[in-house]
Parts: C-alpha cells; structure tokens; sequence
C-alpha cells in the first residue's frame, strides 16, 4: 500500500487557483465518495479551507503512477504513461489547469536503478517530458517566471539540478 499527499496552500499558490480546487461543505462528500470508488483507493481524507487543500489517500500499490482530476462533480483517473516495472510519482504543481508538471522516477526492471520522470499534463493528456541521460530520481519541482520549470533530485552520488523552459513563440 502506498499514502498519498496532495495540498496547495496560501504560501504555494495563488488564490485564482485555491479557488479552482476548494470544496464548498456540500461537495466534500461525493468527491470522497468518488476517490474512494476508484479502483486501487482504500482510505482517503479531504481538508479544505479558505486558505488550504490537501488530498490524503491510501492505495493498493501496482507500481504505477496515479493521477486523478476533479471536474467539481466526479474524480476523473487521468492515464500516465504505463513503464514495464514501475513508476512513482513525489511532487506535482499547477500553474493553470493546462500546465501541470509531476516529478518521480521510473524503471523498466526491479533491477535497474530508477531513472528521473518529468510529466507534464496539457489539459488533456500526460506526457513524458525527455530528460538528459542519466538523469536520477526527481523528488521536488517549482514553477518559475515565464513558463519554467525547476526540479530537483539526487542519489547516492551527487545531486541534480534541472531547468527547463518552454521554446519562445
């Protein structure tokens, strides 16, 4: 089984988008309802404030990432890309609702080391955003000006520092 943890609060985002993920009393709960009826969900939790959100759920572990949308109305599972072994997912941010970027690692056999995993979702789709070779587990990211984006990671070796901003025009 895995916990999960998802929250943005006053010091993470902006109030336009604390907005957007709020749950009015009367909505809290059908959206546990909901979570909870997905497949792989066992427990979850909801606290939602004027100046907080946070998303606690524990799951069946099948080595693959999960990614879930709220409309307002209905959890959504949003498919990742599917890796032979597995993949876990640490960190995620939202600058709007068509520029979300998660951060992880992802490995093709329990043998192999985990190599760093940048998704980003568009609005429609997660995709996998190409990282330089060797590039070990990502643990953390941070949206910076002008559509950039910065992660971080490490190993037992050094750590990783990588930015990566979007091609102008």
């Amino acid at each position: 089984m895995s916990l999960f943890v998802l929250g943005i609060n006053h010091q993470t985002a902006p109030v336009a988008l604390r907005e957007r993920v709020a749950f009015d009393d009367d909505a809290v709960a059908p959206a546990l309802a909901g979570l909870h009826a997905l497949p792989q969900v066992r427990e979850v939790a909801l606290l939602s404030t004027c100046n907080r959100t946070e998303l606690y759920a524990v799951t069946d572990d099948d080595g693959q990432s999960l990614a879930v949308h709220w409309d307002g109305h209905a959890w959504t599972r949003t498919a990742t890309p599917l890796f032979p072994d597995s993949a876990v997912l640490f960190d995620v941010v939202a600058r709007t609702p068509d520029d979300v970027w998660a951060v992880g690692w992802s490995r093709d056999t329990d043998k192999q080391r985990p190599a760093g995993l940048a998704l980003h979702w568009d609005g429609a789709a997660w995709s996998q955003v190409p990282l330089p070779a060797g590039t070990f587990g990502l643990q953390g990211l941070a949206l910076q000006p002008h559509g950039a984006v910065v992660v971080i990671g490490g190993n037992d070796d050094a750590a990783v520092g990588l930015r990566w901003t979007p091609a102008a025009g």
